[in-house]
């Protein structure tokens, strides 16, 4: 999902030096202040807002809505901004059931909480009410990408002819690209997407960043993958996700001070569990446990409300601080029955062994070998998975 990079430009402001960020991100130009950016954002949120209730015959305006909440969601790590995108979506639909716009805002909502076969149904129902060939394909790539149906969304023709991609749709390749297998076209790409960006707004710098970061920490590179966590968290320090990564592989004391301004500020469980862990890193267990608990009871919540949405994060969280690994299992294979990616047979395989279900790792990691593109890393674990079930000729301990 990438970000709206003109949802933030409604006044005109003075761009920020370039914040101090490791060189080997790469230049950007200079950007707006992240504060400002998100303060115009949050007020093109309500002209947005208030149009929609004026006019709610416009079904263009609800689906330009749902967008800017989806941003705003991302990067503040709103989960009420996307539950009340969902809300306006449905609203669309049922006022214009006929209306393209409105089943690509539902299609869009529907993929924010990763459930993939509604929104994929949405995107039809919107290329039926004749929606831009474009758009509709841009709907089922988000979604093939999210399951892990890499070569599908590569099928789709996105990106072919990277010369007429802006920065955001050239990082989107770039994340595809190392998704199959492709390490020097993902990094050329990404290259290209900075190499295009013309703008202030740092939303788009944030998040092109971010995904690379995130691509590389996946393939095992931690250490680039924190530079690139870095230029984000520089540009947006608001950015959620992004601190949040940022402050797993920072000194506790460094992730206290990245995470310690968004607290209240967030309604996802990750920003609470970050910081009980970094306060957990510091020796302040007593401390820690009011943020782990917090993050408990909000991932219980999260599971009741939208169990697609949160079963990969609330299971990493109850395999680690959250220590219940039996719970973790449980969410680990919902998430894994949702989207066959690596990460979330990865997952499953973990938490089956940490919760003393070697026959589930078993099957997981059998279920892993038919996956197209994976890691060497997730390689050896499934090999040495494999290696010690019971009858596997397939596998042997490396």
């Amino acid at each position: 999902m990438s970000p709206s990079a003109s949802s933030a430009s409604v006044t005109s402001v003075p761009a920020s030096p370039v914040p101090a960020v490791p060189s080997s991100v790469g230049k950007w130009p200079r950007t707006t202040s992240g504060e400002i950016a998100l303060a115009n954002l949050d007020a093109t949120v309500r002209a947005a807002a208030a149009k929609v209730a004026h006019h709610p015959e416009d079904a263009v305006a609800s689906r330009q809505f749902v967008e800017l909440l989806v941003t705003r969601g991302q990067f503040r790590g709103s989960i009420a901004d996307y539950e009340r995108a969902a809300e306006v979506a449905d609203a669309a639909v049922r006022t214009h059931p006929d209306s393209a716009d409105a089943h690509l805002a539902r299609a869009q909502a529907l993929g924010t909480f990763h459930l993939f076969e509604a929104s994929l149904r949405e995107a039809q129902a919107a290329a039926d009410a004749k929606a831009p060939a474009r758009a509709v394909a841009e709907v089922r790539a988000t979604d093939f990408v999210a399951e892990g149906r890499f070569d599908e969304a590569q099928a789709l023709g996105l990106w072919n002819d990277a010369t007429y991609l802006d920065s955001t749709e050239l990082a989107t390749a770039a994340v595809l690209a190392g998704e199959r297998g492709q390490p020097a076209e993902s990094e050329a790409l990404f290259e290209k997407a900075r190499a295009a960006f013309r703008d202030v707004t740092p939303f788009p710098v944030a998040w092109i960043a971010f995904q690379h970061g995130w691509l590389l920490e996946r393939q095992g590179d931690r250490a680039r993958a924190k530079d690139y966590f870095v230029q984000a968290h520089a540009v947006l320090p608001a950015f959620a996700h992004a601190a949040v990564h940022l402050a797993a592989m920072d000194p506790p004391d460094e992730a206290r001070t990245v995470l310690e301004p968004l607290l209240g500020r967030t309604d996802d469980p990750e920003v609470d569990a970050a910081y009980g862990d970094a306060l957990r890193r510091l020796g302040r267990a007593d401390e820690a446990k009011t943020y782990i608990e917090r993050a408990r009871v909000r991932y219980g919540a999260l599971m009741a409300e939208h169990p697609q949405a949160f079963a990969d994060h609330a299971a990493a969280f109850f395999l680690g601080i959250g220590q219940d690994p039996q719970r973790a299992f449980a969410y680990a294979s919902l998430n894994a029955a949702n989207r066959r990616t690596e990460a979330a047979l990865d997952l499953v395989i973990t938490a089956a062994l940490a919760a003393g279900k070697p026959d589930q790792a078993c099957a997981a990691a059998a279920s892993a070998e038919s996956l197209a593109y994976t890691t060497p890393a997730f390689r050896a674990l499934v090999k040495t998975t494999r290696g010690g079930c019971a009858g596997d000729a397939s596998a042997s301990p490396p």
